[in-house]
């Protein structure tokens, strides 16, 4: 890995853990995990990071400023290993959003709609554009990154909101509903599944596919990682994620189907890929709505990462061999579903 890629990879996690102590295993209560021996190096380096220790207050004004700009880390590690990847700005029905494109991109034959993670409270749409940039380049087309609004100060639904009318944008600009794949992350991944309910809904076209890495479906915390892996997540708290999870809520029950689409029904639900590591907070998320999903007859596929953290795979910026090949695992899916 360059050092200088590294050097940032360590900013980026400090900045967005807050104030960190490292580890060489997990410990709580006199109790240790060792790091897996079968991933790879970097992946276990990653897995040493430091961990996290004190909370943002994201409703303190300076401090949900700071907390915000985190992300900015991230894309400067993109920008050094991608410097040919460009990002123009676009207004789509009223929501900011941001076409990424690299050298590879061979015309319109499909689209990627990225939806960011950060919990709802944080990231932003321009740096985290980047995420699946592998996908795109391997798939020889276009992303766009849309700049859906944050809580607390826009509870759902305008996130919802925002993402429907970016996709009914793409409709309307030309693209065919089976050439667009919904893509998304932890916050940005629930947020994806939402959209297509919410999409199916009001009688509109579903999107030919969709891609959520590390999805956060259940903004209640009820799942059984939430009690099994609560002490060894290296990224996620469960006291943090129960405050972002009612910023974002606001005065809407966390159950809302929309909210938490867990608690959502799937039926005539597009083709759909999970990604989830066993190392995560959320990881019952994942496993859970994919049963929904079979359940209903919707053609679902679970990847689960042995050792892997929250949203692996958009750490492939870093080098991590794990996080490639789960880039590669997306792009298979989505030639499949969109490029027939």
């Amino acid at each position: 890995m360059n050092m200088k890629i590294l050097v940032h990879a360590i900013l980026y996690t400090v900045l967005f853990f807050g104030i960190l102590d490292f580890a060489a295993t997990y410990t709580t209560a006199g109790k240790s995990i060792p790091v897996p021996a079968e991933i790879s190096e970097k992946a276990k380096n990653m897995l040493n990071m430091p961990r996290p220790r004190r909370n943002v207050d994201i409703l303190n004004p300076e401090q949900r400023k700071l907390f915000r700009g985190i992300f900015r880390k991230y894309a400067l590690a993109i920008e050094k290993t991608a410097p040919e990847m460009k990002i123009t700005e676009v207004e789509m029905n009223g929501v900011k959003a941001y076409w990424v494109t690299s050298p590879k991109a061979r015309g319109d034959d499909a689209v990627i709609m990225y939806l960011h993670g950060g919990a709802y409270v944080t990231g932003n749409a321009k740096d985290q554009a980047g995420s699946v940039l592998p996908v795109l380049e391997d798939l020889g087309i276009k992303g766009l990154s849309v700049e859906y609004r944050l809580a607390p100060e826009h509870p759902f639904p305008a996130a919802v909101n925002d993402a429907m009318a970016v996709y009914l944008a793409l409709l309307s600009q030309g693209y065919k509903p089976e050439q667009i794949a919904m893509v998304g992350e932890s916050a940005g991944g629930g947020l994806s599944l939402a959209t297509v309910l919410a999409l199916r809904d009001v009688g509109k076209p579903l999107p030919g596919a969709v891609a959520v890495m590390s999805p956060w479906t259940d903004l209640t915390m009820s799942g059984d990682s939430q009690i099994t892996q609560v002490e060894w997540d290296p990224i996620l708290k469960l006291n943090r994620a129960v405050f972002w999870a009612k910023a974002y809520a606001g005065k809407t029950s966390r159950t809302h189907p929309l909210v938490s689409p867990l608690f959502n029904t799937y039926e005539n639900f597009p083709p759909t890929l999970i990604l989830v590591g066993t190392r995560e907070l959320i990881a019952s998320d994942a496993m859970r709505v994919s049963r929904k999903m079979r359940e209903a007859g919707v053609d679902v596929t679970l990847d689960v990462w042995d050792g892997m953290w929250h949203v692996h795979p958009i750490h492939w910026v870093f080098g991590i061999p794990e996080s490639i090949a789960a880039q590669k695992f997306i792009a298979k899916f989505l030639r499949e579903m969109l490029l027939k």
